[in-house]
């Protein structure tokens, strides 16, 4: 099976409200998923959290990502993620500040700013918690 049609899987199994298969089929796709790569992480928090209705799973999957990603682009998707799925905003606050601490060159810079403009609400947040 293809590492997209699980997710297919989980949410057809999931509407016909064979939950307990679904969330196999879903630790399935996570063992194939690559922790360093964003998307398959931030794919796994979706389903687990839209089709299972599990946030636990949903953050756990985007707290393993954070861990094993440390450049802006990916700790900004991850940030996106948490702001797009409602979850979390503690861990949200935490992985902006540590793309604004990994932000290196004027490309990174361009992406928080970018993240800020679509994002302004976090950008007051975040610098007033780092005094910033």
């Amino acid at each position: 099976m293809r590492f997209s049609e699980y997710f297919v899987q989980v949410a057809l199994l999931a509407e016909k409200g064979d939950v307990v298969e679904a969330e196999r089929v879903l630790r399935e796709a996570e063992k194939y998923s690559l922790p360093f790569i964003v998307t398959h992480m931030v794919l796994c928090a979706r389903a687990y959290l839209v089709d299972l209705h599990a946030p636990d799973n949903a953050i756990r999957c985007l707290l393993e990502a954070e861990c094993n990603n440390s450049d802006v682009r990916s700790l900004l998707e991850i940030s996106e993620t948490y702001i797009e799925l409602a979850l979390h905003e503690t861990a949200c606050k935490r992985c902006i500040k540590k793309a604004m601490l990994a932000a290196t060159d004027e490309e990174d810079y361009q992406r928080l700013q970018e993240f800020f403009s679509k994002h302004s609400q976090y950008k007051k947040i975040v610098a007033e918690s780092t005094n910033v």
